[in-house]
């Protein structure tokens, strides 16, 4: 509720200036010319390209371009900038035309064609532009959210870069621990090998789960199940592959925190058990390293496979109904995509047209 009023609000602001503008500005500016008296038509038309922006924003980019009708999109926005100022022209052309004949002599008609309507129709076009760009940047936003969070669905891994910035993906049960840069954090694994992340650590802490982590200072956290021994003064983890310990010294106050975290100082058993119960949370099924890297290549190269996948090892058997109805991805692209995904090896469809439905190989193809 309150982010709708906080929409409402921030419209309300924008409508209002841009009144405020068209008031005070609109007889001086080039696309204004004098309207012998007729204010008032001036000042309507003056707001017409705020409903060609808040038209694209809430009604024709989220009902026509985010359902990938593209020749719909761009035929309805160009009839929308030419019934706009088609509007404009109509109605203050008799208020203009002293003025056009005044400085261009009698082939007024001429030169409002020429000079008038395009300055008009590309006024109208940058409004029209503006809303698109903030609702294209606002949408991959929130692609990039989904995308982020899935990642630790699919494969529990997350996306980092090498220290010369090549992206790589990272399986979640493989980190040590991760401390803050300037910019980015640093991600630490075991064996050795450390990547960078960009971004705050704050960030990757919501990425990777707080259940799985505990911090021990402002710009540091260990994973849970890395935990070796800790007490008030510091904590240590366990490198298991170069079966190696890293300790590291309490900020003020986390012990306290961690403690309490991790239920007073509980038994190896009961944190075994309580790692074991989010790592199947994180991984629904465990998958070979040949796999692994197989489907890393498959969705470096198509990052939108991975909603569809995800949704298939979650509910196996589903079909694509299901899937359509709940990532609202258009039947064409949805059909496309399964159709890679069972060329690469990744799922299948089993049981008959009626009762059948996909599920996830459990050993897929390391050819693409």
């Amino acid at each position: 509720m309150s982010n709708k009023l906080s929409t409402f609000g921030k419209i309300c602001i924008h409508v209002g200036f841009c009144v405020i503008i068209v008031f005070f500005f609109g007889r001086n500016t080039v696309l204004r010319l004098p309207s012998c008296g007729a204010m008032y038509k001036e000042y309507v038309t003056g707001l017409l390209p705020l409903v060609l922006f808040y038209g694209n924003m809430f009604l024709l980019f989220p009902l026509l371009f985010l359902k990938e009708r593209l020749f719909a999109y761009i035929g309805s926005v160009t009839l929308c900038l030419l019934a706009a100022t088609c509007a404009e022209l109509a109605w203050v052309y008799p208020q203009i035309a002293p003025s056009l004949v005044s400085l261009f002599g009698a082939e007024s008609s001429k030169y409002l064609i020429v000079y008038y309507f395009p300055l008009v129709f590309l006024r109208n076009t940058g409004f029209t532009l503006f809303s698109f760009a903030f609702c294209d940047i606002r949408h991959q936003t929130t692609l990039k959210e989904k995308y982020e969070s899935r990642l630790k669905e699919i494969a529990g891994e997350v996306d980092i870069q090498k220290t010369d910035n090549t992206p790589v993906f990272a399986n979640i049960n493989d980190i040590l621990y991760c401390q803050q840069g300037k910019n980015f954090s640093w991600v630490f694994m075991a064996g050795g090998k450390f990547y960078i992340r960009y971004g705050s650590l704050k960030t990757l802490k919501k990425l990777l789960g707080e259940n799985l982590l505990i911090d021990v200072s402002k710009g540091l956290f260990v994973m849970l199940d890395k935990i070796h021994s800790y007490d008030e003064a510091s904590i240590t983890i366990r490198d298991s592959v170069q079966d190696k310990l890293h300790s590291f010294e309490w900020g003020t106050g986390y012990y306290e925190n961690a403690r309490r975290k991790l239920s007073v100082s509980p038994s190896q058993e009961a944190r075994e058990t309580f790692l074991k119960n989010s790592s199947e949370k994180a991984t629904n099924a465990p998958l070979t390293l040949e796999s692994k890297k197989h489907l890393n290549a498959v969705f470096r190269l198509h990052p939108n496979f991975r909603p569809v996948y995800s949704y298939i090892r979650q509910h196996p058997g589903c079909k694509a109904n299901d899937i359509s109805s709940k990532h609202t991805i258009p039947t064409g692209s949805l059909n496309r995509i399964l159709k890679q995904l069972k060329n690469e090896g990744l799922i299948e469809y089993t049981g008959s047209k009626k009762t059948g439905g996909y599920r996830v190989r459990q050993q897929p193809s390391s050819e693409s």
